[in-house]
């Protein structure tokens, strides 16, 4: 009897101890009167926010509720202003597959033209260079031929940018040779297609220069991406 008296006086003190700590932090110690909770892990509720006179602030998510000053990261990670991870990557996916097929059909669209059309605009291009770089002492030994390499180049860079970083997004393992063996294959049928464009021909020169800037745009991504994650995601 005595002793059954000495260990309710024990948990009333235990209780009396937690109510005034929780008190202190702003919450209320919660005691069920069916259930006793162990006496070294005390079930006390949240915290609750309060206003610069002690007031209560309730709203957010559930109305009528106290919710706190602070959002945490995960908190604001669930709100609706924030797209979810999976459906962010889905649109890169679909994203980069369509610039990949938009800058593959552009391509082949640019070697359909025939010679006098394909020259009209290279020397317009070379005009609009030479005048607004005319500073640049390199620049007034550009000619049309060089000119229309780099133009493939620059194409062909674009689509190794598009296509390495499309299979980044699908995880697809040895991404660079994949993207190296479509921008061979794509300057192939590139050089096909000039076969049949009248006054134009094909090089085999030509389907190397294109399959490099293929292989800069490879570097420039992965160049990048280690950047990005040396010093922005590791901070």
């Amino acid at each position: 009897m005595l002793k059954n008296r000495f260990a309710k006086f024990g948990d009333a003190v235990e209780t009396r101890i937690m109510n005034c700590r929780c008190a202190s932090e702003g919450r209320t110690f919660a005691v069920s009167p069916k259930i006793q909770p162990p006496l070294s892990v005390p079930h006390c509720s949240p915290p609750i926010p309060r206003g610069g006179h002690g007031q209560v602030k309730s709203g957010g998510d559930f109305p009528g509720r106290p919710v706190a000053a602070k959002r945490t990261q995960y908190e604001l990670i669930s709100t609706h202003h924030i797209l979810p991870l999976s459906l962010i990557i889905h649109m890169k996916k679909y994203l980069l597959t369509i610039l990949s097929f938009f800058i593959i059909c552009f391509i082949w669209h640019n070697s359909m033209a025939d010679a006098p059309h394909s020259s009209r605009e290279s020397i317009y291009v070379l005009h609009l260079i030479q005048h607004y770089l005319y500073m640049l002492p390199d620049v007034g030994h550009l000619t049309n031929g060089v000119l229309r390499k780099l133009a493939h180049l620059t194409e062909y860079a674009w689509l190794g940018i598009a296509l390495y970083s499309a299979f980044r997004v699908f995880r697809i393992s040895h991404g660079g040779k994949c993207t190296l063996v479509i921008s061979f294959l794509v300057a192939s049928v590139d050089e096909c297609i000039q076969l049949f464009s009248p006054g134009r021909s094909a090089e085999f020169k030509d389907v190397l220069i294109d399959t490099t800037g293929a292989g800069l745009g490879i570097l420039l991504v992965a160049a990048l991406t280690g950047i990005w994650n040396r010093f922005v995601l590791s901070r």
